[in-house]
């Protein structure tokens, strides 16, 4: 999918029990974008990654939609191992994780669940029914368990139950930037992985 300088990226969509095959329309596109968020962030590669998904037939389990990378075998172990630091660095409307590795900063990005909520509220690509799964409680700063979760190397969306005829679409960002000012640079990726503005 998108070759990042810490290992192949690649967007997966599953359910646990169900070979989603016959139920499942799945669309996925990649746009590179502009390398430069107005006139100050500017990194070296910028992504973003749409996930169409339709129900053919009714799902009776979660869906989850992954968008994470494989990592290069001798540049990454988990944690802070081998000179990789993984933190979280989410903020309004954005769930986010960042890799660092030497001068190389990866981040990754999905919508909140405050964002997924909104969506669902006002139908934007998204069930209408899902609002309750979301719930407007995380928007009020209750952490919520159906929002994006963090994985080793990368980040999972998941959907319930949907219903023969539904449809959503999943917007992931990533971007990353060898940083000559890590002090200065560092903020760059959040800035211009974020869907929300791209």
């Amino acid at each position: 999918m998108i070759n990042t300088p810490l290992g192949m990226m690649n967007v997966d969509v599953y359910s646990n029990n169900i070979n989603i095959k016959d139920i499942l329309d799945i669309k996925i596109t990649i746009d590179e974008l502009p390398n430069k968020f107005g006139t100050l962030f500017e990194v070296d590669k910028r992504f973003k990654i749409q996930v169409y998904v339709r129900i053919i037939k009714d799902l009776n389990e979660e869906l989850h939609i992954e968008c994470k990378f494989n990592p290069i075998n001798n540049v990454i172990d988990s944690g802070i191992r081998n000179g990789i630091d993984t933190g979280i660095e989410s903020g309004e409307n954005l769930d986010l994780k960042s890799w660092h590795y030497k001068s190389l900063k990866l981040s990754i990005e999905a919508e909140d669940g405050c964002s997924l909520y909104n969506r669902a509220v006002h139908s934007k690509d998204m069930p209408k029914r899902l609002e309750e799964y979301f719930d407007e409680k995380y928007c009020d700063g209750y952490i919520l368990v159906n929002t994006p979760k963090y994985l080793d190397y990368g980040i999972r969306v998941s959907l319930p139950n949907l219903e023969s005829g539904e449809y959503a679409i999943i917007m992931f960002g990533t971007a990353w930037i060898n940083m000559t000012s890590p002090d200065i640079q560092d903020i760059y990726t959040w800035f211009v992985a974020d869907v929300t503005m791209m």
